[in-house]
């Protein structure tokens, strides 16, 4: 599905609200990498420590 709709739009962008590392972005570019290598950008929390409570 990711490479059918990469090769349509020439580019993707993946947005996922925790850490980029390992996360979704990282899954995708490997596949477009070996597939079908377009420009990417993958947008969520940098790497940081999260913080909850007080």
């Amino acid at each position: 599905m990711f490479v059918e709709a990469t090769k349509e739009t020439k580019a993707i962008v993946t947005i996922e609200e925790h850490n980029i590392y390992g996360g979704l972005g990282s899954a995708v570019a490997e596949l477009l990498v070996k597939y079908y290598p377009v420009p990417m950008e993958i947008v969520g929390v940098s790497d940081t420590f999260a913080e909850s409570g007080s």
